[in-house]
């Protein structure tokens, strides 16, 4: 697993061609339990320290806490941070 959601989602887009069922959930305050599920459609560009959306919107990538591809879960910030510790 990578260690940082930024590489993910770069790898993704340029070693594997595209963002196909990715879905990324972020902190968002305001949504349910503060979580907010983003789907690749959304995502506009991949950038040094933020994902933009198609809305204006930058994220930052400290704000994700996890990647899934379709059903997958290939990313989670509780599993970089179990490891680290």
């Amino acid at each position: 697993m990578e260690n940082f959601s930024r590489d993910v989602l770069l790898k993704k887009k340029w070693k594997e061609g595209s963002l196909e069922d990715l879905h990324v959930v972020i902190i968002s305050r305001g949504f349910p339990d503060d979580r907010r599920t983003i789907s690749r459609i959304e995502i506009e560009h991949v950038g040094r320290s933020y994902f933009n959306l198609r809305n204006g919107v930058s994220i930052p990538y400290h704000r994700i806490v996890e990647i899934y591809e379709g059903e997958n879960l290939i990313w989670s910030l509780k599993q970089v941070s179990d490891r680290t510790t």
